[in-house]
């Protein structure tokens, strides 16, 4: 007759003195306790939040005027704040927003345009 406890770290649970082929087959039972065992929460779950219908994409050109630079970064900003766009996520979703001769015309001045790293910190307004 055999006792083995289990393997798991902090699991308490101990066969009792049973046959070796029973003590296999009881483990193996338990074992899955551990792998379908419904996590342990910290706070209760909360529903997803329901999703608006989606934004477009503010869009700048070159050749803007200051006016329809200034609205721009009025849309960019509420846009940002709707999507929920986070700080990292900015340099690439603003690189998003150009035009196609702007896109182009800054991805041959820098490559790395749509990175943070040439990105200066009020890049995103956040």
């Amino acid at each position: 007759m055999v006792i083995v406890g289990c393997p798991v770290p902090g699991c308490e649970f101990e066969s009792q003195d049973l046959s070796e082929a029973l003590v296999i087959a009881i483990l193996t039972i338990h074992g899955f306790s551990h792998q379908h065992a419904s996590p342990v929460m910290a706070a209760p779950a909360q529903a997803p939040a329901p999703h608006g219908p989606r934004l477009d994409r503010p869009k700048v050109d070159v050749g803007v005027s200051i006016e329809e630079w200034n609205v721009f970064i009025r849309r960019w900003d509420v846009f940002r704040a709707g999507s929920g766009i986070g700080d990292a996520q900015v340099p690439f979703q603003l690189f998003q927003c150009a035009g196609s001769v702007l896109g182009d015309s800054l991805l041959k001045a820098a490559p790395d345009a749509a990175t943070d790293e040439l990105c200066p910190e009020p890049c995103g307004r956040g």
